[in-house]
């Protein structure tokens, strides 16, 4: 089975805003309310004000943290309908993944430098080496190498050092990709127009003028598919 996760976030345009969680979860993960991937390439004003916090962090580990009910079981109809088998729920599998702050360029007053944090994702963690291999060469890969690092714009959840990534692959910035330069994380490594040709230290540079002057370009999410 292809392990794409940006495809299951469409799936939550049927359901509220956060999904409820949980079948066999070690614990409850509150996906943030616009935890839903935007269908658009973001601005760098989408990252930067929609952020709670703004972060660079390494990967340490992923799994899974069990299932979320994006649409709840069609109630049996009363009444002349007989011999009637309402559909089952609709669920998604939920990831959880640890990443540790070794940078913060924008803080919710909650984090150091050191901290352990974590974001919560739909999608299904890949065990079998095939799954592994497909999830490589998909549009949001689960598994890295330890160490893996990324900028991140975060959006709190309920529980602190608990967060989504609204904007996906592209919400996880990878920090060293092809020729040492920035891009999304994506298998493809897509880079946008206002990372073309950044590294690391210039596109921190670039999201903390943003930071300091807006540039009002921003279109809040989720964005309305025309």
């Amino acid at each position: 089975m292809r392990v794409q996760r940006a495809l299951i976030w469409i799936l939550a345009s049927l359901a509220v805003g956060s999904a409820l969680v949980v079948l066999l979860s070690p614990r409850e993960i509150d996906l943030p309310e616009s935890s839903a991937m935007v269908d658009r390439p973001p601005l760098l004003a989408d990252l930067v004000s929609s952020a709670s916090a703004i972060v660079v962090a390494a990967y340490q580990q992923a799994e899974s943290a069990g299932t979320a009910v994006l649409l709840s079981a069609v109630p049996t109809p009363t009444g002349s309908v007989t011999n009637y088998t309402p559909p089952p729920p609709l669920t998604t599998g939920l990831v959880e993944t640890e990443l540790v702050v070794s940078a913060i360029i924008k803080n919710d007053g909650t984090l150091t430098v050191g901290q352990s944090i974590t974001y919560g994702a739909h999608g299904t963690f890949p065990v079998a080496q095939e799954d592994v291999e497909l999830d490589a060469q998909s549009e949001w890969p689960i598994v890295w190498e330890e160490g893996t690092e990324f900028v991140l714009f975060l959006d709190e959840g309920s529980q602190t050092g608990e967060y989504g990534v609204p904007f996906g692959p592209c919400g996880q910035i990878l920090t060293v990709s092809t020729d040492n330069l920035i891009s999304c994380s994506d298998a493809a490594r897509t880079v946008l127009p206002f990372m073309s040709g950044l590294s690391k230290a210039a596109f921190i540079s670039t999201i903390e003028s943003e930071l300091t002057q807006p540039s009002g370009t921003a279109t809040w999410i989720p964005t309305p598919t025309p």
